[in-house]
C-alpha cells in the first residue's frame, strides 16, 4: 500500500536549546558538571574532540530531554591552546613551539618493529641522565663540539682515532702507560 504524502508526520523533533554555562566540576574523562545561566547545575557530557576540560571554563552547552553535551567553547577555554588526551598521554598544539607530547603520570616510550626516525632543524635533549645502549653507533657530522666539566672516561677494547690534518693533545700533565711495547714512528720525533 502506497502512502499519500499527507499522510507523513510534519512535526520536526524539537532542537536542544544552546546556552552558555560555566565547568564547575570535572568528572572523569568524558562528562563535567556546569552551572547554567539560570544557576542550575547539570551533568553534561563532552562532543569536542581535543578538549580537555578545567574548573572556570566557560562553554556552549546543548540540552534537551535525552542529555546535555559541550558543543563548544566561549572566551579563554577557546583561546587556550588545544589538548588531545588519550588516557594518560596529552598532545598539546602550541602557537610557534608546534606539538608537545607529555605522560600525565608514569613514562613515555616510542617503540616500533622496524624504525623510529627523528627529523628537525634542531635537536635539544635536556635529561638529569642521558643512556643510550646500541649494538652500533654511527655518527656522521660536518663539525662536533663537546664541552665536559669533570670527568670524560672511555671505556673501551681497543680504540683507533683517524686524522687528516694534524692531532694535538694540550693538557697540564700527561701520562701514557702500556702493558706491553710503546711505539712512536713518525719521520721526526722532537722531545722537549
Amino acid at each position: 500500500m502506497q502512502h499519500d504524502k499527507t499522510e507523513l508526520p510534519s512535526r520536526r523533533a524539537p532542537s536542544p536549546r544552546l546556552s552558555p554555562a560555566e565547568v564547575v566540576e570535572v568528572v572523569g574523562d568524558d562528562d563535567v558538571l556546569v552551572r547554567m545561566g539560570t544557576g542550575y547545575v547539570l551533568r553534561a557530557e563532552i562532543a569536542l574532540a581535543g578538549y580537555t576540560p578545567r574548573v572556570g571554563d566557560r562553554v556552549l552547552v546543548g540540552d534537551d530531554a535525552a542529555g546535555a553535551w559541550v558543543l563548544g567553547l566561549l572566551g579563554d577555554a577557546r583561546r587556550r591552546s588545544p589538548e588531545l588526551a588519550h588516557g594518560k598521554l596529552v598532545a598539546t598544539f602550541r602557537d610557534g613551539e608546534g606539538v608537545v607530547l607529555r605522560a600525565i603520570e608514569g613514562g613515555l616510550s616510542l617503540e616500533a618493529p622496524d624504525k623510529v626516525s627523528i627529523t628537525s632543524s634542531e635537536i635539544s635533549v635536556d635529561a638529569g641522565r642521558l643512556v643510550t645502549r646500541a649494538e652500533r653507533i654511527i655518527e656522521e657530522a660536518d663539525a662536533t663540539y663537546r664541552s665536559v666539566r669533570d670527568v670524560a672516561e672511555l671505556v673501551a677494547g681497543r680504540t683507533r682515532t683517524l686524522v687528516d690534518g694534524a692531532c694535538e693533545v694540550h693538557a697540564e700533565r700527561t701520562t701514557i702507560t702500556s702493558s706491553g711495547d710503546t711505539v712512536l714512528d713518525g719521520a721526526r720525533v722532537l722531545l722537549g
